[in-house]
């Protein structure tokens, strides 16, 4: 059985790499003619650097979908060659015959978490700065740095830049805060320190603190303090986060910051959730091609079980994304738009395949 093991991991893992390289060209010369046809670059060159930039994102979207076409191939060969009756013939249960497959799956899912997920954020990101913006808005930024928090806001009058220490739980109040007040051409026209500051729809309210008039060169402190510039935290926070230019490692931060500082984060638990189900997807949706692709190839041959193939990719896709529109309008939670399709499959595939070992017994 150890031999079957490595035979079997060994040829998911080789079928998924020729399934993953074919799609990855497909990929590579749809992104290609779709640039040449924008007909906005300089070069053929330039339009192909752009496509292998983009590829790896879309690899790692569909990457359950290569598994299940994966694991139909396998299955649908290894019934062909009567490798699974063989096996059978010496008592083997099923469950062990395909936990090498299932294992394979896994590690795959991990791999495409781990390693694509990253791979495909840092091309992406590359692929932004060429095409679209050359680093595109420089208005308005948000960034966290180990200090605190940096919010540059553009207003009628100019800019706010403000830099806070510490957001206080539950509540949009900022500690050891910096507000710089800057004309059109960055020019510095006032700064304000406040020891706590809240975030109000129309104005910021500072407590305790001083402000410096750099054309008088004056330090004045007060007690209480109203700015009428509006910083749309929000805003700001879902422009410059967006959770499909995030590295997996980065989003518990971002939703911890966004529950302090009340900002929605359903939208950045839902990829960190859906994360998560894409390693179990891949393993559900394995044991569902093992479930019907034994079945199906021995009693009707290749094109049902490739048709039967279209129509399970086809509903998941289509599932998956009824769930995160249903999630992104608020119906569901993001742990149930991201799981309830994977437990279905998994349920689903197990109660299969226990009807196919019961199916064994009954043969032998």
């Amino acid at each position: 059985m150890p031999t079957f093991s490595r035979y079997a991991f060994r040829l998911f893992l080789t079928y998924f790499l020729i399934t993953f390289l074919a799609v990855w060209c497909l990929i590579l010369c749809a992104e290609f003619i779709e640039l040449q046809r924008r007909a906005l670059l300089d070069s053929s060159l330039q339009a192909f650097f752009l496509a292998f930039l983009k590829a790896p994102l879309t690899i790692h979207q569909l990457f359950p979908l290569l598994i299940l076409a994966s694991a139909l191939i396998v299955f649908s060969r290894v019934t062909q060659s009567n490798e699974f009756l063989a096996l059978s013939s010496t008592g083997t249960s099923p469950w062990k015959s395909l936990a090498p497959f299932f294992a394979c799956s896994l590690f795959l899912g991990v791999l495409n978490v781990a390693l694509l997920q990253p791979l495909s954020i840092t091309t992406l990101r590359h692929y932004h700065l060429i095409d679209i913006g050359r680093d595109v808005d420089n208005k308005n930024a948000f960034q966290m740095f180990s200090s605190g928090v940096w919010i540059k806001q553009e207003t009628s009058e100019g800019y706010v830049l403000a830099h806070m220490k510490k957001i206080k739980n539950s509540s949009r109040a900022f500690h050891h805060a910096f507000i710089h007040v800057l004309s059109p051409q960055s020019k510095l026209k006032a700064s304000f320190y406040a020891n706590k500051i809240g975030l109000l729809n129309q104005a910021i309210v500072m407590k305790h603190g001083w402000m410096y008039d750099p054309q008088n060169k004056q330090q004045t402190f007060f007690e209480k303090k109203i700015l009428p510039y509006r910083i749309d935290l929000e805003g700001l926070f879902l422009q410059n986060f967006k959770p499909d230019l995030l590295y997996f490692w980065s989003l518990p931060r971002l939703i911890a910051l966004a529950h302090e500082a009340r900002i929605p984060s359903h939208v950045y638990e839902l990829k960190w959730q859906e994360l998560w189900a894409s390693i179990f997807e891949c393993l559900g949706l394995t044991m569902f091609a093992a479930a019907i692709g034994l079945q199906l190839h021995q009693r009707y041959g290749s094109i049902i079980l490739f048709l039967t193939g279209c129509f399970i990719g086809f509903g998941f896709y289509f599932s998956t994304q009824m769930a995160r529109a249903f999630c992104l309008a608020g119906v569901i939670s993001p742990m149930i738009a991201s799981w309830a399709t994977v437990f279905f499959i998994i349920l689903t595939s197990l109660v299969l395949i226990v009807f196919l070992e019961e199916g064994h017994k009954r043969n032998y």
